[in-house]
């Protein structure tokens, strides 16, 4: 059976480098055996300046094909989008793992409307392809 995540937050983890990259590594070297799809919100072609209604439009109709929204939250960058995203999984019965790599507090928001908050990778991405109990 495929799972479809959805990779909500920042571009960059803190200190540089695109945290999605760790991720899709990750799942092909530790989960190969499971199917796996993941949505970068990053990966259209589209101009922020131009085309913000499409870009919104993508982005809510990937978070509505997904199974679970993994959002990394780092204590460093706002997650304004992100947190719409989370809501937006919420509300249609999607779950959200918080990929907390701060370590930090997770706002309350953030807390209500997920399902699990992980503190490392690992742990995150095995809730958010059901191979970890919450």
């Amino acid at each position: 059976m495929e799972r479809k995540i959805y990779l909500a937050g920042p571009r960059e983890r803190a200190g540089g480098g695109d945290w999605r990259d760790d991720v899709s590594q990750h799942v092909a070297s530790s989960y190969s055996d499971i199917e796996c799809t993941l949505f970068d919100p990053f990966e259209h072609n589209m101009d922020p300046e131009r085309e913000l209604e499409k870009i919104f439009e993508w982005d809510m109709q990937h978070v509505q094909q997904s199974d679970v929204v993994l959002v990394y939250r780092r204590p460093d960058y706002e997650l304004s989008g992100a947190s719409m995203e989370a809501f937006h999984a919420m509300r249609s019965g999607t779950a959200v793992v918080i990929w907390n790599a701060g370590r930090s507090m997770v706002p309350e928001f953030l807390e209500v409307v997920s399902d699990s908050v992980a503190q490392t990778m690992d742990e995150a991405i095995g809730l958010a392809l059901g191979e970890r109990e919450p």
